[in-house]
């Protein structure tokens, strides 16, 4: 495969290269100021360049990967994110939505970085720490939260969140994949069920068809 994926786990001295098959795998060299500095960040592209944001070593920092080095940006971050927060590119990748957080409110606030400057914009109606951020009909969007374990799912638009149908199962920790025909794909996370915490496997779409409203499906299995 000439398609490789970066991969920069807590420790940044065990990243390594995953390639787009899956068949092969190589250590890679980050130089970094601590080896954990990337640790709880959230991930992002930004004109084309790998972007961290927050995270356990410092709450606030922003910081660009130039070849195989994390360079901490000046400009910060309007809140504290030390975990459970999203990162998300829009624009065509010219900025990015970072949201959410561990506690308090500021696990429903937003603010949005285009390269040099952050600037707050609309907090959601819901709390959604480890909700995740995915694009949904083109628009950002968020599905569950870790502590307050719901199943409330909104959706960013120009003029403030909407909500979506509930997700079927009280959900946090997934991953969201847009796909191109703008439908939204939940894969894994835990289930906050009757029974508590479980790991699921699940994969649930998200979908508009014509002439209906947004309409969520079991996709399948990991």
């Amino acid at each position: 495969s000439d398609v490789f994926i970066l991969a920069i786990p807590r420790y940044v001295e065990k990243s390594y290269l995953q390639s787009g098959d899956g068949s092969s795998q190589i250590s890679a060299t980050i130089n970094a100021p601590e080896n954990d500095y990337a640790y709880y960040a959230a991930y992002a592209l930004v004109n084309g360049k790998l972007h961290i944001f927050g995270g356990w070593s410092d709450v606030t920092k922003i910081v660009r990967l130039d070849d195989c080095t994390l360079n901490e940006l000046t400009v910060r971050l309007n809140e504290e994110r030390e975990a459970g927060h999203a990162a998300l590119s829009i624009e065509n990748g010219k900025k990015v939505l970072i949201c959410f957080g561990v506690s308090g409110n500021i696990r429903k606030t937003c603010e949005i970085f285009d390269g040099s400057t952050t600037v707050s914009t609309f907090a959601s109606d819901w709390t959604h720490r480890y909700g995740g951020l995915g694009l949904y009909k083109n628009q950002p969007t968020s599905v569950g939260c870790y502590d307050e374990e719901h199943q409330k799912a909104e959706t960013l638009s120009p003029t403030g969140w909407n909500s979506l149908p509930d997700h079927p199962k009280r959900i946090s920790s997934h991953s969201l994949v847009a796909l191109e025909n703008q439908s939204l794909l939940l894969i894994g996370g835990i289930d906050w069920g009757n029974d508590g915490f479980i790991s699921q496997s699940g994969i649930w779409r998200t979908e508009r068809r014509k002439l209906e409203s947004n309409r969520r499906t079991f996709a399948g299995r990991l």
